[in-house]
């Protein structure tokens, strides 16, 4: 590495111009700096405090490189040391991706990018520097969002290599060197064999880059999981229980875990692995998000509706197809004296077909209002039973603020968050629907299909009605989508309703 680098490493540390000055002009190179000596570094940075953040940083690599040697020495036969994986073989898992030997160092390529870019670029990775730049620190949450940005990055390299000591420890040196107030240990710490230990025993690396990397690779297997091999060799009608699934799909639930792109083997993927969805038990939909990361994506709704026609056959078209005329059997099942509804209603007839689904979703709950209670003392209003399926806001300022609004009206009432939709404007003038599952927000151009996801994600995501509009939703299932489920609960003042269709 030559002066410029260490210009740029010096400068990523905050060391001063003069000082870097000095380095330079002496032909310092980064290789050289665990070899200076404390009246070196006298000489080259005459200020106390900034010898001692040198020392520091220099320690930080240089410990860090000597772990990586001393481990490597261990192994002379050895062209490539690979990471110990608590004895677990991912050969075992993906004996097809593991290169052998004779051919490891001519196929190796370690990915070489520029992190500040790559943060840049992702999704969530301009927080993290924006943090870092506020802050001075990362903290632990924005630390595992950098090192899940970084490994989904290289994620093909892993699959295919072992990844080395080495080619951590340079992940690691990237981080330090665009993030110089964090710890190199933080991220990665090397593996220490007993000769080398100063209690005699061994330790396996350590930091959140190798947990990352194991958890990616183990995550859906252990110590006795077949080969990939064998296990798309199970006969379809021997596949019994989720975990025979995970077997036979693991390489597309790894690949999914980490990758959004290419798209179209996202699709191809994601209806390979549908079955295990359906027999997987997840705590929420929080839990669903962690197994399936892929849903966070922007184009995901397409996800919801492939599972959702899988599902229920023939079904996923039925809102498009029947809620205009559900609409207008609902004005002749249930009427109205209610002056203000009837104006409500006869604004109908200057809207958009797009622009009416809102305004007749509040109708709806004006019509069917909510006779459910939360306690014996405490009754669901209509307005927190039209609130469980969309809000209105005037800006985009104001969407945090409902989002945080909703969580603590539901938490007041010890209720969890289900999913629905916020509109920009007002109930008759609104543009840009955006669907809330948990903390992600789904952007829409067309209310309609915003609507129609909505529902759809209840039932792929398997989540329960809210229940402050759990009668209009099941109301929208039987009449709308011709859905019959063993939950179902027709209480009776919507059994008029529902045996009208």
């Amino acid at each position: 590495m030559d002066a410029t680098n260490i210009e740029e490493l010096l400068t990523s540390w905050q060391i001063s111009e003069e000082i870097r000055h000095n380095f330079i002009l002496n032909g310092i190179t980064i290789e050289q700096l665990n070899k200076l000596t404390a009246d070196d570094l006298r000489e080259l940075c005459p200020h106390l405090g900034t010898r001692i953040t040198l020392k520091e940083k220099i320690s930080e690599i240089t410990t860090a490189c000597a772990q990586t040697e001393s481990l490597q020495s261990t192994e002379p036969d050895s062209k490539v040391v690979t990471i110990n994986l608590d004895d677990l073989s991912f050969s075992e898992l993906y004996p097809e991706t593991i290169a052998t030997p004779s051919n490891q160092t001519e196929s190796r390529n370690f990915p070489n990018f520029d992190l500040n870019t790559l943060l840049q670029t992702s999704a969530g990775g301009a927080s993290i520097l924006k943090f870092y730049e506020t802050a001075g620190y990362l903290d632990n949450s924005k630390r595992n969002l950098l090192t899940d940005l970084i490994i989904k990055h290289i994620y093909t390299y892993i699959v295919n290599h072992r990844i080395t000591y080495e080619e951590y420890n340079l992940l690691a040196g990237k981080i330090i060197t665009l993030f110089p107030k964090e710890s190199i240990g933080t991220y990665f710490t090397s593996p220490i064999s007993k000769s080398y230990s100063i209690n005699g025993r061994s330790r396996i690396a350590r930091g959140k880059l190798v947990d990352k990397v194991r958890n990616l690779l183990y995550k859906y297997g252990d110590r006795k999981r077949k080969s990939k091999s064998e296990c798309e060799n199970i006969p379809p009608q021997k596949i019994r229980n989720t975990a025979d699934l995970q077997n036979v799909h693991a390489h597309d639930i790894l690949w999914l875990s980490c990758n959004s792109d290419p798209w179209e083997d996202v699709i191809s993927k994601w209806k390979k692995t549908y079955e295990l969805r359906k027999e997987t038990e997840y705590e929420n939909i929080n839990d669903i998000f962690k197994h399936w990361p892929v849903l966070s994506d922007q184009r995901s709704d397409q996800l919801i509706n492939i599972d959702f026609e899988l599902m229920y056959p023939e079904k996923a078209l039925n809102f498009y197809v029947n809620w205009d005329s559900f609409y207008e059997n609902i004005l002749k099942v249930r009427q109205t004296k209610d002056s203000s509804l009837s104006e409500v209603i006869k604004s109908l007839e200057h809207l958009e077909e797009d622009m009416k689904i809102p305004t007749q979703v509040y109708i709806l709950g004006h019509l069917v209002p909510p006779k459910g209670r939360l306690t014996k003392k405490v009754k669901f209003t209509t307005q927190e039973c039209i609130d469980n399926i969309f809000i209105c806001v005037e800006n985009t300022g104001d969407i945090d603020n409902a989002i945080e609004q909703q969580k603590q009206k539901a938490q007041a009432k010890k209720l969890s968050v289900q999913p629905y939709i916020i509109l920009q404007g007002s109930l008759t003038n609104c543009t840009s629907p955006l669907l809330i599952i948990d903390n992600v927000k789904y952007k829409f151009t067309n209310i309609r299909k915003a609507f129609d996801t909505l529902f759809k994600v209840y039932h792929v995501l398997h989540a329960k009605y809210p229940r402050a509009g759990d009668h209009l939703y099941l109301i929208i299932q039987r009449c709308v989508y011709n859905i019959t489920t063993k939950y179902d609960n027709v209480v009776t003042y919507i059994s008029d309703i529902v045996s009208s269709f």
